[in-house]
Order: structure tokens, then C-alpha cells, then sequence
């Protein structure tokens, strides 16, 4: 008897990202409550930073290539498209949902009169997303003929109807992780913690020009930024101008991410735009002082200025500066405002986010 699946997840790759943790989140919770998932991805094994749990299938399709030109991007676009309409039809499933916009497309396109619910999922601020011009009118285009358009902030959830007629966008939170049962915060503050891609969107450079503002004043501190992308030649360029090169750590893509956490207690986010982050949660339910950017509405919804977290404007390492002094130098204020974050990761845990992930599939 072939395998019975109740839903697909379309995604490009399983490199580390924001995307794949939550998509990783929701097969891991979806499965606990007794749903069978499988997953498609445009990359084939070979490109994985994170791997799937045992007993999900997973079906590569190909197809993950710079294009040189239009027509060479455009007829790589209509193999994909054919080869992800196989791939479901050979899974099955009731209902198909893809993350990030152009996966989302690649989706709709190769659904097409299929007997299934076709789910999209974006994962971004859409107000600051670059997105070319061709994207942005298929996305305009498609979205309407979804079963269902979700994203992850309240913020994007309106700033996508207010740009797509004729579509009623749903919030889709990214799956919380699992909480500690002590904050980290409580150990000396001797490092200052980054999760994240290397790439302008997250604001590292920030981070790294904010943290040789307060290096002379904290001497035994150290700033880890984990991650990999086309930024970090020039981070390591920009640690080294300004005289910190040996204060500044670059590990790359972190696999043991719960290990780094626990290094703590302060956790640095100056991105740029954002829709929900993950490595904030994951900080938050670690139990670890947050710093991030006010950048996007998601950000305000995860962080409570001054109660579980703190908020600065983007874009401006001085502010980021001095909040990262005040927590390394209040104790009380680092402990209070670590302990409140861990019970805020704890109340998302236990409203069980998966349940909105089964009412957008439809699985009953």
C-alpha cells in the first residue's frame, strides 16, 4: 500500500535559515499530533545544513541556479514548475504549502488544476522585501487563486492586503521552540550573542560598529556572531578597521544552535527588516537579555520594550550601544528583563501555534 501523506511542505532548500528552522518546527509539531508530512525541496541533499526527522519523505526536485538571462531563467522556471507538479501528484497529499515569495509562485503555478488546497507562506516583512519586477506581478497575480495566503507578523498580514487585491491574508506565527528551565542569563555577562545570515537585511555591521563603541569599557567581553552569507568578508574587514578583529568570533553556520544559546546572557538582533525572527524567539526562550531593531512590526509584537526585551531604532549603532551598556552594566535590569522573556517564550508555547497550522491546512 503506497504511503498516505496529509500535506506537503514546498520549500528551496534546507540551508540554515529562518524559513527552514520553522518549517523544521511545524513538521516536528504537526507530527506530534499524528499528521503525516512530507517535504519537496528545489535543492538536492548535497546544500543541507538541517536535516529531517527520521520517517518524513522527501522528495528534491532540482532547480536551485543563478539564470543568466530572461529566457534561460524563464524556461528553468517551467522545469521546476513541472517537476514540483509530479513530486505532488506522487505524494498525494490534500493540501501543498510553500515558504518565501518566489517558492510560493514556482507553487501556484505548478498546482494549477490540481485537486488540492494550495497554501503560501511568507516569512518577511513584504514592505522591505526585494522583490524584482516580474516577482512582484506574478506574486500580485497568483496570490488571489491560493486556498490560502499566511504570514507570520500581524504587520505583514496587513501590509499584504493592502497591496494584493483580492485576498484575505491570515496570520501563520512561526512555531515557538522549546523553552529552558533557567535563564541563561544568569551567567557573567562575557559575551554578547548573534544569530543570523551574513547579509545587509540582518545588521551585523550595526552590531559590530555598536560593540566597538562599548569594547574599551567591557574588556572582558566578547561579540559571537554565528551564521554564514556574502557579509562576512566585509564584517571581518570592518572588525579589523575599527580595532576589535580580535574580540569579534565568526564561527559560521552553528549545528549544536542550543550549545551557542546557552552561552548567553545577551543576544543582539539589529536587523534591518524582519517579519517574526526566529533566533529571537529562540533567544527569548532561552532565557537570554534581548537587544533588537524596532524594524518591523513583527518585532514589536515579539519584544516588549522594557519588559522582556528591549527595542532600539534600526540602523543606528549608538542606541544599540547603549542599550548593550545597560545590560551589561545593571544586573538587575539584565536578570528581570531575561526572566520576563522566558515566561513570554513560555506563554507562546503553551497557546500551542501549531493548532493554527493545522486549521490553514485544513487537516481536522
Amino acid at each position: 500500500m503506497a504511503d498516505r501523506f496529509d500535506a506537503a511542505f514546498v520549500i528551496a532548500d534546507l540551508e540554515a535559515g529562518g524559513a527552514q528552522r520553522a518549517m523544521l518546527r511545524a513538521v516536528d509539531g504537526l507530527r506530534a499530533r499524528g499528521w503525516r508530512i512530507a517535504v519537496v525541496t528545489l535543492a538536492d541533499p548535497s546544500s543541507d545544513f538541517y536535516r529531517l526527522p527520521n520517517g518524513v519523505r522527501r522528495e528534491s526536485i532540482g532547480g536551485v541556479a543563478a539564470s543568466g538571462n530572461f529566457i534561460v531563467g524563464l524556461l528553468r522556471n517551467v522545469a521546476r514548475a513541472w517537476a514540483l507538479r509530479q513530486a505532488l501528484r506522487r505524494i498525494g497529499a490534500p493540501v501543498a504549502l510553500s515558504f518565501v515569495t518566489q517558492t510560493n509562485i514556482l507553487l501556484l503555478t505548478a498546482g494549477v488544476g490540481l485537486d488540492m488546497r494550495l497554501v503560501v507562506s511568507e516569512r518577511n516583512d513584504p514592505r522591505k522585501q526585494a522583490l524584482g519586477g516580474v516577482w512582484r506581478r506574478l506574486r500580485d497575480l497568483l496570490y488571489p487563486r491560493a486556498s490560502a495566503v499566511t504570514a507570520n507578523s500581524q504587520g505583514a498580514v496587513e501590509t499584504l492586503a493592502a497591496d494584493i487585491r483580492g485576498i484575505a491574508p491570515v496570520l501563520l506565527p512561526n512555531p515557538p521552540p522549546a523553552t529552558v528551565e533557567t535563564p541563561c542569563a544568569a551567567a557573567r555577562p562575557d559575551v554578547i550573542l548573534n544569530v543570523g545570515r551574513l547579509h545587509r537585511q540582518k545588521g551585523q555591521d550595526t552590531l559590530v560598529e555598536a560593540f566597538a563603541a562599548i569594547a574599551p569599557r567591557h574588556l572582558d567581553v566578547r561579540l559571537v556572531v554565528a551564521g554564514e552569507g556574502g557579509e562576512r568578508k566585509m564584517l571581518e574587514a570592518q572588525a579589523r578597521q575599527l580595532g576589535i578583529a580580535d574580540r569579534v568570533d565568526f564561527p559560521g553556520a552553528v549545528s549544536d544552535i542550543e550549545a551557542f544559546y546557552r552561552r548567553g546572557p545577551i543576544f543582539a538582533f539589529p536587523s534591518r527588516h524582519e517579519g517574526t525572527p526566529n533566533a529571537l524567539l529562540e533567544a527569548m526562550a532561552f532565557g537570554l537579555a534581548c537587544v533588537a531593531s524596532n524594524c518591523s512590526p513583527g518585532m514589536a509584537a515579539t519584544i516588549a520594550d522594557g519588559q522582556d526585551g528591549m527595542l532600539v531604532p534600526p540602523d543606528d549603532p549608538a542606541a544599540l550601544a547603549a542599550a548593550l551598556n545597560r545590560l551589561l552594566d545593571d544586573e538587575a535590569l539584565r536578570t528581570r528583563i531575561a526572566a520576563a522573556a522566558l515566561d513570554t517564550a513560555r506563554q507562546r508555547t503553551r497557546t500551542s501555534d501549531i493548532e493554527a497550522w493545522e486549521r490553514v491546512l485544513g487537516l481536522v
